[in-house]
């Protein structure tokens, strides 16, 4: 997930808004008189559960209430939502007018916060966003809260259906909505150990960034420019950013574009093949249960095949900035991520994209491409090389 500035996009009203079934969502049928009662009746009604399918009609759509999820949307609300944003949306598009996006899965997207003052603004929005009458109706109906009082996460998972996600505890002057995790405590108070939010942890991860062409001065300030923009938005380069680099490197832009499009089906078969080969990585006890941190580790590789792309858009097969590759070391350690594991999926990654570019791209590009992911992976073997077993924690 990457983060906008943190203002919210929209208290929508839009013109288009009659096309929309008048019939979508009968008044009568969203009125809640008492939302937080209902949320934490759904919560403690479903103890042990991770994910609810609260709507046989609607399979696709689930509530999510796994407890690490909960706490991560919780901490993403007060990192990124200015006051009285009451969505999170993963969005494609980090830039632009919200409505000419479209939900994302949430690896890889970027998460945008917005303001919804009633069910109905709520319903044009998820439309804009390509949400189904149906889908949109289900989320309405089983959401307590949602478009009012309680703010809710809302991004596509990997298979393409819809999840929604309560973010509890929005007010530190209110009790209201922290009694609602109270049946699941033990669960928060393990994640709090495993999951340490605190400044010195955000000071890690702002160091933590790996790409460093923005300082290469042998690319022109226009293009160094892009680049920094695109990494500090944490986003993929726009076809216009694409072809107006690729203009001064002569690498082409098309291919790269259609690699770029498929980087979401490479990073998951690189998790189907990292887990075939360990799949006790995602078991209790494993390094990288719970989901929340098997979601970070296919974020990450999200990330290191866009910046990946970035360095062969330039032309630039050497790519990393070697005080983000420290701090990345020092954000792993603190965090316990297994390195060993986190290289194996890069290796996957580099066979994958470069199986997948060859069959397209020039002999030259293609090589741009096995040059920048070797770099990659040499960078990850490092890590983990320099990782001493101390630090490698199983949780």
């Amino acid at each position: 997930m990457d983060s906008t500035d943190g203002q919210s996009d929209c208290a929508y009203s839009h013109p288009w808004q009659s096309e929309l079934d008048e019939d979508l969502l009968p008044a009568t049928r969203i009125t809640m008189s008492d939302p937080l009662s209902q949320l934490n009746a759904l919560i403690n009604s479903h103890q042990g559960q991770d994910e609810v399918t609260p709507d046989a009609s609607q399979p696709e759509f689930r509530i999510s209430l796994n407890p690490h999820n909960l706490e991560l949307w919780r901490l993403e609300h007060r990192q990124i939502a200015g006051k009285g944003a009451n969505l999170l949306l993963a969005c494609l598009s980090s830039t632009g007018p919200l409505e000419e996006t479209s939900l994302g899965w949430v690896v890889g997207a970027a998460i945008r916060p917005a303001s919804v003052n009633s069910q109905e603004d709520c319903k044009v929005l998820l439309h804009a966003l390509g949400l189904s009458s149906d889908l949109i109706n289900s989320v309405l109906l089983n959401c307590p809260g949602i478009a009012g009082k309680v703010a809710w996460a809302l991004y596509l998972e990997r298979h393409g259906h819809l999840v929604a996600t309560p973010v509890l505890d929005q007010d530190p002057d209110s009790n209201d909505i922290k009694l609602q995790v109270t049946a699941r405590s033990d669960d928060m108070k393990q994640l709090n150990r495993e999951w340490p939010m605190d400044e010195r942890l955000r000071e890690l991860t702002a160091k933590a960034r790996i790409f460093g062409l923005m300082h290469d001065q042998s690319l022109p300030p226009s293009i160094r420019a892009i680049l920094q923009q695109a990494d500090g938005e944490a986003r993929a380069l726009s076809d216009d950013e694409l072809g107006t680099i690729c203009s001064v490197s002569t690498v082409n832009a098309e291919h790269l574009q259609r690699l770029q499009s498929k980087t979401p089906l490479i990073v998951t078969s690189a998790k189907s093949q990292l887990l075939r080969e360990d799949p006790g990585l995602v078991q209790p006890g494993g390094a990288l249960y719970p989901g929340a941190r098997a979601e970070a580790c296919w974020r990450d590789c999200w990330h290191f095949l866009r910046v990946t792309i970035y360095a062969v858009a330039a032309g630039r097969p050497i790519f990393t900035h070697p005080p983000g590759v420290e701090g990345l070391r020092d954000l792993y350690r603190e965090l316990g991520v297994p390195v060993n594991s986190m290289a194996q999926a890069i290796g996957f990654l580099k066979t994958d994209a470069l199986s997948h570019y060859s069959t397209y791209a020039s002999p030259n590009d293609a090589s741009l491409l096995g040059e920048a992911l070797l770099h990659l992976e040499q960078m990850m073997q490092q890590l983990n090389q320099r990782s001493s077993p101390t630090t490698e924690v199983n949780v």
